[in-house]
C-alpha cells in the first residue's frame, strides 16, 4: 500500500487510484506501507516512481538510469519544495499518520 502526499495538504492512497492516475506534480512524501509497524517515507526527492510494487524515489542525478531501466515516465510523479510552513504541516502529518 502507498500514500502520496502532496502540498495541497491532499492525501492520495492506492485505494483511491491507481499510480498512474494520480497527479504529477506536487508531491512531498510517498510512503510505502507494508505493516503497521513497517512503512518506508520517501521524502525530499525530485522523482518519484513505481516499479513492480516499489516506490523509487530519486533526484536529478541518476533519473537517467531508472528510465533507461524501463520505467516509463509516464508513470513519474515530480516531488518540489515547499514553503516551511506547509512542510512541517505535512511532515506532520505523514508522521502522525499510521
Amino acid at each position: 500500500m502507498w500514500k502520496i502526499y502532496y502540498d495541497d495538504e491532499s492525501v492520495i492512497t492506492n485505494d483511491d487510484m491507481s499510480w498512474e492516475d494520480v497527479p504529477l506534480y506536487g508531491v512531498l512524501f510517498v510512503v510505502e506501507n507494508y505493516t503497521e509497524r513497517r512503512r518506508i517515507v520517501h521524502m525530499g526527492m525530485d522523482y518519484y516512481m513505481k516499479k513492480n510494487n516499489t516506490i523509487i524515489s530519486c533526484n536529478d542525478g541518476n533519473i537517467k538510469m531508472h528510465i533507461e531501466l524501463g520505467l516509463s515516465a509516464r508513470c513519474t510523479k515530480f516531488g518540489r519544495w515547499a514553503p516551511d510552513d506547509i512542510w512541517d504541516r505535512v511532515h506532520n502529518i505523514v508522521f502522525m499518520d499510521r
